[in-house]
């Protein structure tokens, strides 16, 4: 009766206990996996085109035509992973292997024509050019555009320093070769992580200086005021070049092959350049409003200027005081609560900004009746009503960045929960 289950394989009634007569022969059982092990960074050799141990290198050696004795194997997740060159980290140093595009000043009509006799610094002097090194520097990581000389002298040096100026705002390396010049783009050049840090230290140099200058404008003249300002102005426009540069290699970090850079960094500077940008608005703003005190021939110490006083105290240093405090370096709880205050203030619109909005308003519908047909009263002529128009826009600009330095304080507690691990 046990012929057919000896013949099938299964355990003989001898060598059975009780009950596991009917049990079918195992084999090994299989090892569960180290994930953790699994998920290391490791060099993979490369055993030839042929008999190679994984198809991974293979694709890679075929598609990227590598040649040498082994890549780097580095997971990502469960399902997702990267492989890239063992020597990465320094073929930012192997110039030979740049890719050498040539620019020539005959392809730019507009500048070949128009520059020499233009007007010095319009952006429309540098659109083509700007343009076109842009063009020719997305597709690769490290790339030399070559210029030739022009042969006009005017032109040579109006090329000559459009492209120095064009380096601080695309941030690419400027060298005069022989006969030509040289814009060599490498990207990235730093992490995401360290992209992130730069743009906060500079957006927390801006912030200072924006906390300093109310404290100036209290007692002081309209012309101090009106040079303070142009001095913060100028202070702000030269960071906000650095700025778009970061921003510019953040996206670049963000695609770089291989995509190993979390997302967070680069929302995080992607919000800290907005906050930037906010910034130089309301700078520039602010000067417009100087203008519009000095068309009124000194009259300045009315309700208008005490208002715009009472702007700086009480809707842009609250907001300014608010940034900062998201960009300093405290725990979850500290960014959480920044989250909880601001919601809190967008729905019950306690905000500093809402108060001064709602006082400011106040104080025009009290004034509007006092208005005359004579030339005199609150809306008497076309500079108040920019001047009011100008403290609107600052307010609405200065409730952004309250808004902005809770989606920094959001971002950062993700970071510190998820990538940083801190």
């Amino acid at each position: 009766m046990f012929k057919n289950f000896y013949q099938k394989g299964y355990i003989r009634p001898e060598h059975s206990t009780d009950g596991d007569i009917l049990k079918k022969r195992r084999g090994k059982q299989p090892v569960k996996p180290n994930t953790g092990e699994a998920l290391k960074e490791r060099l993979i050799s490369l055993k030839g085109d042929q008999y190679s141990t994984m198809n991974i290198p293979i694709i890679y050696r075929r598609t990227f035509g590598w040649d040498k004795d082994a890549v780097i194997f580095k997971p990502i997740n469960r399902r997702s992973f990267v492989v890239y060159r063992a020597d990465i980290g320094d073929e930012e140093m192997q110039t030979e292997s740049h890719v050498c595009r040539a620019l020539d000043v005959n392809d730019l009509p507009w500048y070949r024509a128009n520059r020499v006799g233009s007007k010095e610094g319009l952006g429309s002097n540098t659109e083509e050019l700007r343009e076109s090194l842009i063009s020719l520097s997305l597709t690769d990581r490290y790339v030399h555009v070559d210029i030739n000389r022009p042969g006009e002298r005017e032109l040579d040096r109006c090329l000559r320093g459009d492209l120095e100026y064009l380096s601080r705002e695309l941030g690419y390396t400027y060298s005069n070769q022989k006969g030509f010049y040289r814009c060599t783009f490498i990207f990235p050049r730093y992490s995401g992580e360290q992209l992130m840090r730069r743009a906060g230290a500079i957006l927390s140099e801006s912030l200072e200086a924006f906390s300093e200058f109310p404290e100036l404008i209290f007692d002081a003249k309209h012309s101090d005021v009106k040079g303070g300002l142009e001095d913060l102005r100028y202070f702000i426009e030269t960071r906000e070049v650095t700025m778009d540069d970061l921003y510019t290699q953040a996206i670049n970090a963000h695609w770089d092959i291989p995509g190993i850079e979390p997302a967070g960094f680069f929302l995080m500077v992607q919000s800290m350049e907005r906050s930037h940008d906010e910034l130089e608005f309301m700078v520039r703003s602010a000067c417009s409003v100087m203008e519009a005190f000095t068309a009124q021939d000194g009259d300045g110490n009315g309700p208008l200027w005490e208002e715009f006083i009472s702007l700086w105290r009480c809707s842009i240093s609250p907001a300014v005081s608010r940034m900062m405090s998201s960009l300093e370096e405290g725990g979850a709880r500290d960014d959480l609560d920044l989250i909880r205050l601001r919601r809190f203030e967008k729905e019950g619109r306690c905000s500093p900004q809402d108060g001064y909005l709602n006082e400011l308003t106040q104080k025009i519908e009290r004034m509007a009746p006092a208005c005359t047909e004579d030339g005199k009263g609150l809306f008497s002529s076309g500079a108040h009503v920019e001047i009011m128009e100008n403290l609107f826009v600052i307010n609405r600009s200065a409730l952004r960045i309250a808004d902005l330095s809770q989606v920094i304080s959001k971002y950062r507690l993700y970071l510190r929960n998820s990538v940083v691990g801190k």
